[in-house]
């Protein structure tokens, strides 16, 4: 296994902790009444957890730099990274919590320390773990920064600092999307409070019945009761009613409606602005049109790789000693494909020497078999070796060929 940073031996601190007594009328103050947290609101969760998710189902490879190019390295420390970062998570846990915590919880920080354990005279990784964000804070300067987290104070190279944006003040800290996206989050609030009474009230009859303002029942609730009883209710579908035409007068109205409000409009609006500004595809909050491969193939070109340097150069310059070696994302199992596609491809590329037979079955999910990990050339699939002992690649063997023709 690759060895580590040397970091400092853990020390045993005593922790400091805060307590304090908030009355009722402090809490008014400091909690505003109708305060919406941005993970709270639904289509912030469905941006969050959808770049989560693709972020976190790419595959962390260890590689070297060689001459011939990027290699990839197999061992423990690249399984520990691949498969269970932390003791308690796979990776894919590990890195959607991660993301989720920048986004949600971290306000553009998430913060983990990595734990290291001496085993024949090397520094191995043993675990990292996660910091509550919630008990975080920062002691910062526009040149350098320390995190105190539950009274300890750490140094930036004992710790992963993973960042979404730089913050303005601090370019070593991150910053989230809180303050740009509150007046949206909480106008979808508003819209949803609206909504939910709208459908709720109770004063939206879809009949009116006019009665003589003589009759007696009127004057009781139990005599109003006994008219619908006698004249409007009826048990059996489809039977028709019988009603003193001199008493009464039904007509049907047409409820007001969403659209009526322009609230429908005001929403769309809003959920393409929460899309927009986590640079997400409309589809995936309900805004745009069907799904569409080349938007989403785009979404990880852009949104999602770019989140996935952050943690990949993060994980890089902290944890590895070695200046040839790095971790990548692969993000080739989240583009948009289907079966056709890769076959197609893989076809093209095992003919043109770019990759084996056994490669291209990799690639549709077939196992390998015997015989087909040599690369080969053109359509008759020669061995790669070969391709130049072809007859009509020898002009020699050509011109002789012509003369005895």
């Amino acid at each position: 296994m690759k060895l580590f940073k040397n970091k400092r031996a853990e020390v045993v601190k005593e922790k400091v902790i805060f307590t304090g007594l908030l009355t009722k009328e402090d809490f008014d103050t400091l909690c505003c009444e109708g305060y919406t947290k941005i993970s709270d609101n639904p289509e912030v969760q469905i941006c969050v957890n959808k770049i989560a998710d693709l972020v976190s189902s790419m595959t962390i490879k260890l590689m070297e730099n060689s001459e011939n190019g990027n290699k990839r390295i197999k061992d423990e420390l690249s399984r520990k990274i691949d498969i269970n970062p932390n003791n308690l998570m796979t990776r894919k846990n590990f890195i959607f919590h991660l993301v989720k915590t920048l986004f949600l919880y971290g306000d553009g920080n998430c913060i983990c320390y990595p734990r290291f354990i001496t085993k024949n005279g090397q520094v191995l990784l043993d675990n990292i773990d996660f910091f509550d964000m919630s008990q975080v804070t920062y002691n910062k300067t526009y040149t350098s920064y320390s995190v105190n987290y539950k009274g300890v104070t750490y140094n930036p190279d004992e710790i992963l600092h993973f960042i979404l944006m730089p913050s303005k003040q601090c370019p070593f800290v991150g910053s989230g999307y809180s303050y740009i996206i509150m007046d949206t989050i909480n106008n979808l609030k508003q819209a949803a409070v609206t909504k939910k009474g709208f459908m709720a009230s109770k004063f939206q009859p879809n009949i009116i019945v006019k009665v003589d303002s003589n009759t007696e029942e009127l004057s009781t609730k139990d005599g109003r009761k006994k008219i619908l009883e006698d004249y409007v209710e009826n048990n059996e579908a489809g039977k028709p009613w019988i009603l003193p035409a001199e008493q009464f007068e039904i007509q049907a109205i047409k409820p007001l409606t969403l659209q009526d409000l322009a609230l429908n409009d005001s929403v769309k609006i809003d959920k393409e602005t929460v899309a927009k500004i986590f640079d997400v595809p409309g589809f995936l909050v309900g805004t745009g049109e069907k799904f569409d491969k080349d938007e989403h193939n785009n979404f990880v070109d852009t949104r999602i790789m770019g989140i996935s340097q952050n943690i990949q150069q993060e994980l890089t310059r902290k944890l590895l000693y070695s200046h040839d070696r790095f971790f990548e994302f692969n993000p080739r199992s989240i583009y948009a494909y289907n079966l056709n596609d890769l076959a197609k491809i893989g076809k093209e590329w095992s003919s043109g020497g770019l990759m084996s037979r056994n490669e291209a079955r990799d690639w549709v999910k077939l196992p390998p078999r015997e015989g087909l990990d040599e690369i080969v050339i053109l359509e008759n699939y020669i061995p790669a070796s070969k391709i130049g002992e072809q007859a009509k690649l020898l002009m020699e063997g050509g011109d002789k060929k012509n003369e005895e023709d």
